[in-house]
């Protein structure tokens, strides 16, 4: 994907732009952790602060938002989608890229919850759009 943007800078003679932010995305205690399945009690508190780091990248016409969570992994489907939505609506955002850093000290991060998902889950989501927007 960059070798695309930065062939489109060079075919199009515009410059390639970025921008960064970083936004915390650390669940309140009482939250169970990712990589402690044995375990059977939440979190009690935070040591180290989990981060989203946001690189956003602009060629021409294209722009990638690459979003790298402290977490186990990336989230679910349709946090994901709204997301890629949102990105979309507010920044023009062309191509949207989540990784993590498959920390086994965060929270649980599933496709589907039992129930519904955690409140940290949707607050992480709109502190990841508001990252995307600086």
């Amino acid at each position: 994907m960059l070798a695309v943007l930065a062939a489109a800078c060079t075919l199009e003679g515009k410059p390639l732009r970025a921008g960064v932010a970083k936004a915390d995305v650390t669940p309140p205690a009482g939250e169970h952790m990712w990589g402690y399945a044995e375990r059977q009690t939440p979190a009690q508190g935070t040591l180290d602060p989990l981060y989203a780091r946001v690189l956003v990248l602009e060629a021409a016409d294209e722009r990638l938002a690459w979003v790298d969570l402290d977490l186990g992994r990336p989230f679910g489907p349709e946090p994901l989608r709204r997301l890629r939505e949102t990105a979309r609506k507010s920044n023009q955002i062309t191509h949207l890229l989540v990784q993590a850093t498959h920390t086994h000290s965060g929270p649980v991060v599933m496709d589907a919850y039992q129930n519904e998902a955690p409140a940290w889950e949707a607050a992480a989501i709109a502190k990841i759009e508001k990252a995307i927007d600086e």
